[in-house]
C-alpha cells in the first residue's frame, strides 16, 4: 500500500491518544514491534514536557479543526535511546462530522537535528576563535607599545641607581620603581604570549621530563595540604614545545588549582599518547588529525560556572579579589 511505501511514519490515535493505526515506518522509527504500539498511549513513549507540547497540540487541533505542521518533540525508542521527531496532526471526524481521533506523519530528523547541533557548535568555535584572534591583536599591540615604555623606564632608572649610593634617600624609591617595572614587564610578557606575538624556541622534548621538573618547583610553593599526583605514561612520544611555556603553562595552571583549593585537595598532572581523528577533527575547528601527547591537569576544587567558563581565557578577566590576579594566567595558556 502506499502507506506502507513512504518514507515516513503514519498513525491514527482515539481522542484520549491511544494508537489505533500506524504503518511499518512508525514502527522501524519506534523501535517497538506492531503488537506493542497498538492500543498502547503515545504518552508511554516520551517524557513530561514533550507529553504535554503533544497534548497541547492535539487540544489545538481539536478546538480549531485546523492541522498542525511540523512540531518537533522527542521521543524514547525500545533500546531507551532518544529520538528527534516531526510530526504533523489533522482531526479525524466520522460521518456526521463528530471528532473521533488524529492523524498524522512522523518523520524522523535525529540526523537533522545532529547535523544542526554540529553547525551550531561549529559557529560557536568560530566566534570564539575569531573573538580571541581580535583581543590577542589588540592585546599584542598594546604589550608591545607599553614593553618600548617600559624599556625607558627602566633604562633611566638603572642609570639614576648608577649614581646613587646606598644610603642615599632616592635609592629605596628608585629600587621600587625598578621592581615595578620588572612586574609589569612580566605581564607584558604574558601578554604577548596570549597574543602569540612571543616567539618561542620550540625543540623536540620530553613532556615527562618537563613536567618533574616542574614538580620540584610546585612541591617548594603549592601548601602541604594539597597533594600532587603524577600520572605519566612512561611511552608518550617526544613532542615539539618550548619548555620555558610547558613550565608557563604547569606553574599558572599550579597557581589557579591552588587558588581553588584553600582547604586542601588534589593535583593531578597526567599524560598520555593520542590520535585525533578525522571525525575529532571535524568537531574541533583547531584540531589537525595526527599524533599528540595529551597534558591533563586536574583538581578537586570547587570548580566554575557557566559565566566564568565563557570568559575564562579572557585577558584580564579574574574571579579573585582586587590585588590577588592579573586575569592573564589562563589566557597565557591558551596563547
Amino acid at each position: 500500500t502506499i502507506l506502507e511505501s513512504i518514507e515516513d511514519g503514519y498513525y491514527e490515535v482515539d481522542l484520549k491518544g491511544s494508537f489505533t493505526f500506524y504503518n511499518d515506518m512508525l514502527c522501524r522509527i519506534s523501535g517497538y514491534s506492531r503488537e506493542e504500539i497498538m492500543s498502547v498511549n503515545y504518552r508511554q513513549y516520551t517524557d513530561a514536557d514533550n507529553a504535554a507540547k503533544l497534548f497541547s497540540t492535539f487540544r489545538k487541533v481539536f478546538e480549531t479543526r485546523t492541522p498542525a505542521r511540523a512540531v518537533t518533540l522527542m521521543i524514547f525508542q525500545k533500546d531507551g535511546l532518544t529520538r528527534h521527531v516531526e510530526i504533523s496532526v489533522s482531526l479525524i471526524q466520522d460521518s456526521s462530522g463528530q471528532a473521533v481521533g488524529f492523524r498524522g506523519i512522523i518523520r524522523d530528523i535525529n540526523e537533522r537535528m545532529a547535523a544542526e547541533e554540529h553547525r551550531r557548535k561549529l559557529e560557536a568555535q568560530l566566534r570564539h576563535a575569531l573573538k580571541m584572534e581580535a583581543v590577542g591583536t589588540l592585546a599584542g599591540g598594546i604589550a608591545h607599545d607599553f614593553n618600548n615604555i617600559l624599556q625607558a623606564i627602566s633604562g633611566y632608572t638603572q642609570l639614576l641607581l648608577l649614581n646613587k649610593p646606598p644610603d642615599h634617600p632616592d635609592t629605596k624609591k628608585l629600587i621600587q620603581i625598578q621592581q615595578s617595572g620588572e612586574r609589569a614587564s612580566r605581564l607584558v610578557q604574558q601578554l604577548l604570549t596570549f597574543s602569540r606575538k612571543k616567539e618561542g624556541s620550540p625543540r623536540p622534548l620530553s613532556l615527562n621530563h618537563e613536567i618533574r621538573q616542574v614538580e620540584e618547583l610546585l612541591r617548594q610553593t603549592v601548601p602541604k595540604m594539597i597533594a600532587i599526583d603524577l600520572n605519566l605514561d612512561a611511552g608518550v612520544w617526544a613532542v615539539k614545545a618550548d619548555p620555558m611555556h610547558i613550565e608557563q603553562i604547569l606553574l599558572n595552571l599550579g597557581s589557579n588549582a591552588v587558588d581553588a583549593m584553600p582547604d586542601g585537595g588534589r593535583l593531578a598532572i597526567e599524560t598520555r599518547n593520542m590520535v585525533l581523528d578525522q571525525k575529532f577533527c571535524k568537531d574541533h575547528l583547531y584540531a589537525t588529525p595526527g599524533n599528540y601527547v595529551l597534558m591533563m591537569i586536574t583538581d578537586t576544587g570547587a570548580g566554575m560556572d557557566a559565566t566564568t567558563v565563557a570568559h575564562m581565557f579572557d585577558p584580564f578577566f579574574t574571579t579573585k579579589a582586587v590585588g590577588k590576579g592579573t586575569g592573564l594566567g589562563l589566557a597565557s595558556v591558551h596563547g
